[in-house]
């Protein structure tokens, strides 16, 4: 179940798929900064998304996945240059 307060800030939200043997699913992970200003991330399943959040999943997933490989090379550059 997705928890958030009232004065909850959401700071970002993406779609990534997850599978193993014999199973998948379609969690959506959300970062929240709470009136303290710590962060924690939270999950919305797929029997809690809305359809709005069902339809743009795929593509949040997609660039998400792009970005994680853009910061991975990134990364391994940087490391080359040290």
């Amino acid at each position: 179940m997705f928890l958030i307060q009232a004065d909850d800030k959401i700071i970002s939200a993406w779609g990534e798929y997850a599978a193993g043997p014999g199973w998948a699913n379609q969690p959506l992970w959300v970062t929240v900064r709470d009136r303290e200003g710590k962060l924690r991330i939270e999950c919305i399943q797929p029997n809690e998304q809305t359809l709005e959040i069902s339809i743009l999943f795929k593509m949040s997933a997609v660039i998400s996945a792009q970005m994680c490989k853009a910061v991975e090379a990134y990364i391994k550059r940087e490391d080359k240059q040290r």
